[in-house]
């Protein structure tokens, strides 16, 4: 039994939510549930483990179909549209992101396991990193292990085991 994740989007083009089905074991599988109760199977054998699937769809090549955004175990980000391709990115421990797609790129922060923030500018279709940017919350010190993430659409909030700090994120 592998932990199973669920993303939503419009994953067909209808405008309508879909649902997409992880079974994020040794080796992935993953299944769309279409609004209008078709299903499919997406094929993910060549896939390698997968630490974090985005939970709602976001459009990154522009075409009016929301993608699966997802990061691997090595910290990578990847999408059902670039097939087993992926872009490395500099942090390799995330737990959480958040993601938005604006005037042909993308824009995605990211949180680690011991709090440090990245923002990231990409460019999809060349899946080239354009910037960086990484920020250490005020409270954090270098011997926490681990930090615990909440992203919502307009706040991150951050838990180690003393402090509890949130962020807040405007688009």
């Amino acid at each position: 039994i592998a932990p199973i994740d669920i993303a939503l989007g419009d994953f067909n083009g209808d405008n309508k939510e879909d649902i997409f089905i992880l079974d994020n074991g040794y080796n992935p599988t993953g299944y769309f549930i279409y609004s209008d109760g078709n299903e499919e199977k997406s094929d993910l054998s060549d896939y390698p483990r997968l630490q974090f699937l985005n939970e709602k769809g976001v459009d990154i090549n522009f075409d009016g179909i929301d993608d699966l955004v997802i990061i691997n175990k090595n910290g990578e980000l990847m999408s059902n549209i670039w097939g087993t391709k992926s872009i490395s990115l500099s942090e390799k421990k995330i737990k959480n992101i958040i993601i938005n797609s604006d005037n042909g790129f993308i824009y995605l922060t990211s949180i680690s396991q011991t709090g440090k923030v990245g923002n990231y500018s990409i460019d999809p279709l060349t899946r080239s990193v354009l910037s960086t940017n990484f920020e250490l919350p005020a409270f954090t010190e270098k011997d926490y292990n681990q930090a615990f993430s909440l992203a919502t659409f307009n706040e991150i909030i951050m838990v180690t085991l003393i402090f509890v700090i949130s962020f807040l994120w405007f688009n």
